[in-house]
């Protein structure tokens, strides 16, 4: 069972108790996410002649652009693993294939070796015939 967890963070130099059942290591890198994600803002050349509440939604904006592009990143990859496992099933069945076709061609093979064997004893016999007759 989880368990639930208070953290004290700092937030753009504010204290706040984060609440939950995710990990203190995990609460912290939220805040820490949410500071860097401050500092990005702040840094910005119209930061300080806007208004609090644009100076708000250019926050969620970032944070929004943030969550979709690693959402898009998610589906890229997401993608990717599944024509990946595809392909590895594939190379799968062809190497079975593949395996199969050794098999047949080693029983072959043997089966040569072992005409290719009673040839020479036939020839040896038909030598051995020639040499009495002579």
């Amino acid at each position: 069972m989880r368990t639930y967890n208070d953290v004290e963070v700092m937030i753009n130099g504010k204290s706040y108790t984060l609440c939950g059942y995710e990990s203190n290591d995990y609460m912290q890198m939220v805040a820490t996410y949410l500071n860097d994600k401050y500092e990005e803002v702040r840094t910005s050349k119209s930061y300080n002649k806007i208004d609090q509440e644009m100076k708000g939604v250019m926050m969620q904006l970032n944070i929004a652009d943030d969550y979709l592009k690693t959402r898009e990143k998610l589906l890229e990859l997401e993608e990717e693993i599944e024509k990946k496992t595809t392909s590895i099933f594939e190379l799968k069945q062809e190497n079975k294939s593949l395996q199969s076709q050794v098999y047949m061609l080693q029983e072959e093979l043997e089966k040569i070796k072992q005409e290719h064997i009673e040839a020479q004893k036939k020839v040896v016999k038909v030598e051995s015939k020639l040499e009495e007759e002579m």
